[in-house]
């Protein structure tokens, strides 16, 4: 419940006008044909910005490093500045608020994800077996899932060596 009341806020203070900022950056991103992966990125960015409360982005499993780096360095110098740049001016001013300070901490880790957004992708919940890029924090629940220790599995004991058999003696 209290994370339907938290992207309502989020949507009426901040979201709604992040989105459009993204989306805007996204149809920039289609003009041409080698950018449009960046255009796509924008709108899938977009739509998690417009409602980021109960999701989480983690590591892409099977993103390719190379791919990746060379698409968070156009984005960074095309599109990714500016938006992160809006996301750190709307913490500031959430900062500002003392009730405001949860929106002004996920805006900041919105911003990181604004500057390197290629290799991540976003998911419902926590995963526990996804490394964890940007956790917006969730109204009324922890922010990170808690670490549950597991006892080591026990290791299998090894059965003895046969002795070694030689063959038939010639000693007398």
């Amino acid at each position: 419940m209290l994370t339907i009341v938290g992207n309502i806020l989020w949507l009426i203070l901040c979201g709604i006008w992040m989105a459009i900022l993204y989306y805007i950056g996204g149809l920039l991103g289609l003009i041409l044909i080698v950018t449009i992966p960046l255009g796509i990125q924008s709108f899938k960015l977009g739509n998690y910005v417009l409602w980021p409360f109960g999701r989480t982005v983690v590591t892409e499993p099977g993103a390719s490093v190379v791919w990746s780096a060379i698409g968070n360095v156009v984005w960074l110098i095309l599109i990714g500045w500016w938006l992160a740049l809006f996301h750190v001016l709307l913490a500031v001013i959430f900062f500002l608020t003392i009730i405001g300070i949860p929106f002004g901490i996920a805006n900041l880790k919105l911003a990181r994800l604004a500057l390197l957004p290629f290799g991540a992708t976003v998911v419902t919940g926590v995963p526990a077996d996804m490394e964890t890029i940007v956790a917006v924090p969730q109204l009324g629940a922890p922010t990170a899932p808690q670490a549950v220790p597991q006892p080591a599995p026990p290791t299998p004991a090894r059965p003895p060596e046969p002795p070694e058999v030689t063959g038939p003696s010639s000693a007398p």
